[in-house]
């Protein structure tokens, strides 16, 4: 099934379909989700029937994906990046557009570890160190390292202390 160059949405979403399960392999609960993806950016860009892919551009491309990390987490822009990038392919490959319309996705930022805290908060520092028991021997350590870790911004290895009690990372 070849896609025109104006065709309804359903028609060039089904084409893109058959391609992905034929060439990849893709499963139907994978080409769901891309499908979802595809229909919101050519709906969003293209308008109503008929569509006419040919009109893409690179400035479609990263308005689209612009608009739409606003009310997505980075993981699920992940996923749309992805469909994306697949169906932009897929047209360029039926010969619908010349350019190469999936280098113009923007890359989205998310660091592994991204949505931990940057510090604990006064009161949080206080709980803690309330926490510690200052009547065992430990306790003095305890707090001293809890301290530095907190205050100092010192990492965990930058203030081990080995079983002898000594300072393994200060010296």
């Amino acid at each position: 099934m070849s896609v025109c160059l104006s065709s309804n949405l359903d028609d060039l979403v089904e084409a893109y379909k058959q391609h992905q399960r034929r060439t990849r392999g893709l499963r139907d609960r994978t080409l769901r989700g891309y499908e979802r993806h595809v229909r919101l950016f050519v709906r969003g860009v293209l308008g109503d029937d008929p569509v006419d892919p040919s009109r893409l551009t690179p400035a479609d491309v990263v308005r689209f994906v612009g608009s739409m990390t606003a009310g997505w987490s980075p993981a699920s822009m992940r996923t749309v990046r992805t469909a994306l990038r697949s169906f932009l392919r897929y047209l360029r490959g039926q010969g619908v557009c010349d350019e190469r319309l999936e280098a113009a996705i923007p890359k989205v930022a998310h660091w592994r570890l991204s949505t931990l805290p940057r510090r604990l908060s006064d009161q949080q520092l206080a709980q803690v160190l309330a926490s510690l028991d200052a009547s065992t021997p430990c306790g003095p350590r305890d707090r001293a390292i809890v301290w530095c870790l907190a205050t100092l911004g010192l990492r965990p290895g930058e203030v081990a202390v080995n079983r002898t009690g000594s300072a393994g990372g200060l010296v």
